[in-house]
């Protein structure tokens, strides 16, 4: 890709911040200033005196100096947060406000215990509080991955890349590239393809002569139509769109319904002998497309909108083609398409044309650059985030538009889909794909572009870190505006961003990146914790022989009255975990100065408890 000349670009404005929503999924990334500083940093006295106009703190400055040497087009913004950096991280360890995955890739220290219902101590395990092994972060985690410190290297630097759309930098290319590898890797989206409007008649617009049945002209007296459809039409009638049988002399239109005669004459039961169906030669004749808002009944209450219902009889669904053509539920009945376009044709095989020629789908590449440049919203954004909701394989129930009672709707970003069991998250993120109508793919991908354009990137949340992390009170006030608990997906999407500008020789263009700063952030980077192994130091139980006490896991001070005379304890502990080592059991000597005795508990991670055993001598 042709490089830029560096731009003149320290004068600009320092931009807003803004909000976030609720998801899951993804993967995590290492790195290290040291890593990234290999480069000689020369001084730049304009670039100083903009570091300081911007009013970074010291301890950010060494970082951004070596990106200005490797990369002198990038841009820094400060973003003064004015939150007190303790405060921030108190909010944020509101319990299920961030989460990470309970599995062997991460220490056990990223994990809680602290706070009440993150982890069980009776069974060595945390609780899972999203599907399928999401668990509460720990405060040591949380406070590395909230540190923009951390993550000032060209790897990371892309969660605090601002997320509108940048043609000069952003390409198909670059999308392929997040892509590549994953399940929608030069596939078609399907509805994705764009109509010719004269070619189709408008939901919107609709009148008796705008659709016909069964390729009958719009003159044709409901004797006609039956009598086409069924010579002998002695087992069907039309009503209208207020139920009301119409006379054979009136015209077929908009609205009306065909019905089954419940008493078919004797003369029409050869094909079914139950007087309830006709002949099956008529099923197969015309599948009969109506418009009209029905009930349950199949009875048309309304056709103020053009919704499309199919009722054939009973027994004809839609065919394949049909299907693309409008949206339907699994049993074949048109449940919403005030966005569809369709044709009836008034010939041939009596079924809807299938879309012309110069309507191919795109591949989802295309429609994440098309949805982006339409929205401004980078597309990378876009594709990042759907493959980090999604994964490589895309497996999830919540795209596959199979889900029982949801049928045909899908939810590419996992809006709203929260909950402690899979059971509940899909159903709750399937019920905002319902109540938002994404009902094809395409509409649910760019449906949740919209909303996270709406939602967060135009109200100022328009970089990832702000996304994940909601320091910008403009809007929603602080903190609970969040799109994702998954604490590590921040620095996760922008590798994934920064993988794909690398891979088109793109590095070098005049990124911007907004940067959070706090005020009275620790004198150093917040380290990311390490330590490993079952966390777990309580014991099951504490006896003393010959006294009582009222013992509990989660008290550590007990009190009893000891004669001067006795000499010694006999003391006895069990923990939850075989990993954990005690101390201080067994016959402990003890004299008439003795006022403490204390059992001490070492967890496999190396944390440590004491139960102390206070002394009353008498």
């Amino acid at each position: 890709m042709k490089k830029r000349k560096m731009r003149k670009a320290f004068k600009v404005t320092v931009f807003s911040a803004a909000v976030a929503l609720s998801s899951i999924n993804g993967n995590i990334f290492y790195s290290t200033l040291t890593e990234a500083l290999a480069a000689t940093y020369t001084y730049d006295q304009e670039f100083e005196d903009y570091l300081t106009q911007q009013g970074f703190p010291e301890n950010y400055k060494s970082a951004l100096r070596q990106l200005h040497a490797d990369h002198p087009t990038w841009v820094f913004t400060a973003f003064h947060t004015n939150l007190d950096w303790e405060t921030v991280i108190e909010n944020e360890m509101t319990f299920r406000r961030n989460l990470v995955p309970d599995t062997d890739s991460y220490p056990s220290s990223y994990k809680d215990t602290t706070i009440n219902g993150a982890y069980d101590w009776e069974n060595n395990r945390w609780y899972v509080l999203s599907a399928p092994y999401w668990v509460q972060a720990s405060q040591a985690i949380v406070e590395y991955y909230m540190d923009p410190r951390n993550f000032l290297t060209e790897e990371y630097m892309f969660q605090f890349e601002l997320e509108t759309f940048n043609g000069d930098v952003q390409n198909l290319e670059g999308v392929e590239k997040i892509l590549s590898g994953t399940f929608m890797s030069d596939v078609l989206v399907e509805g994705s393809g764009t109509v010719a409007e004269n070619e189709y008649i408008s939901s919107e617009v609709y009148t008796v002569l705008d659709a016909y049945i069964c390729g009958l002209d719009y003159m044709t007296t409901v004797e006609d139509f039956l009598a086409d459809l069924n010579s002998d039409a002695g087992a069907l009638r039309l009503v209208n769109a207020q139920g009301e049988e119409k006379a054979a002399d009136e015209y077929v239109g908009t609205g009306d319904l065909v019905q089954v005669i419940a008493d078919v004459p004797a003369e029409n039961q050869e094909a079914d002998s139950s007087g309830t169906a006709p002949d099956e030669e008529i099923l197969s004749a015309c599948p009969v497309l109506l418009f009209g808002d029905l009930d349950g009944n199949g009875q048309v209450n309304s056709i103020d909108r053009a919704y499309l219902k199919m009722y054939i009889l009973g027994r004809y669904t839609l065919t394949d083609i049909q299907k693309k053509a409008a949206d339907v539920s699994q049993d074949g009945a048109v449940n919403s398409v005030d966005r569809a376009y369709v044709k009836m044709q008034v010939s041939g095989s009596y079924s809807i044309n299938q879309q012309s020629s110069d309507t191919s789908e795109m591949t989802y590449a295309e429609v994440f650059m098309k949805i982006g440049e339409e929205i401004n919203v980078s597309p990378y954004t876009l594709a990042s985030r759907v493959r980090q909701e999604q994964g490589v394989y895309g497996t999830s129930e919540l795209i596959s538009g199979t889900v029982p009672g949801y049928e045909g709707y899908y939810n590419y970003y996992n809006i709203q889909a929260y909950g402690t069991t899979r059971e509940e998250i899909v159903r709750n993120g399937m019920e905002e794909a319902k109540a938002n109508g994404w009902d094809s793919r395409y509409k649910a991908i760019l449906g949740g572009a919209t909303k996270l354009a709406e939602n967060y990137i135009s109200k100022g949340q328009d970089t990832l870190y702000l996304q994940k992390f909601d320091v910008e009170g403009e809007y929603y006030n602080y903190y609970w505006h969040q799109y994702m608990q998954n604490l590590l997906v921040a620095t996760s999407e922008g590798y994934n961003v920064y993988l794909a500008y690398s891979g088109m020789d793109a590095l070098d263009e005049a990124f911007v990146f907004k940067i959070p700063v706090y005020d009275n952030m620790p004198d150093s980077a917040c380290e990311r914790p390490t330590q490993d192994g079952n966390p777990n130091y309580k014991l099951k139980s504490l006896t003393i022989r010959y006294y009582t006490i009222d013992f509990n896991r989660d008290v550590y001070d007990y009190y009893i009255d000891v004669p001067r005379s006795v000499k010694s304890l006999n003391i006895s502990a069990e923990a939850y975990a075989s990993t954990t080592k005690i101390t201080g059991t067994g016959t402990i000597s003890i004299d008439s100065s003795t006022s403490l005795v204390t059992v001490t508990t070492q967890a496999e991670n190396g944390d440590t408890k004491e139960y102390r055993i206070h002394l009353r001598r008498t």
